[in-house]
């Protein structure tokens, strides 16, 4: 009962403080409940504005801790390239 209990106060908390930073909730909430929360695939799939590429990178042999700290290195440079365009906008 705690357990549902803590999901559902996570889930609110992602909700009420989304618009600060909801990825340390969510990350949590996919460690925690990786049936609902977790990453279905384990592979990238790369689209375009025309649509999607045909090619997928297969990323079943590497570490979760890799996968997640190149997650984090690609949301700090999606940082500073809105950083920069806020700057010329």
């Amino acid at each position: 009962m705690a357990k549902i209990q803590g999901k559902s106060t996570k889930v609110e908390d992602i909700i009420v403080h989304g618009e600060k930073d909801w990825r340390a909730l969510a990350w949590l909430l996919a460690r925690q409940f990786p049936e609902e929360y977790g990453r279905q695939g384990r592979g990238i799939h790369h689209s375009t504005p025309e649509g999607p590429l045909r090619s997928t990178l297969d990323l079943t042999g590497v570490p979760v801790e890799k996968l997640d700290q190149a997650i984090a290195a690609i949301d700090i440079l999606i940082e500073q390239a809105e950083r920069e365009i806020e700057i010329v906008g």
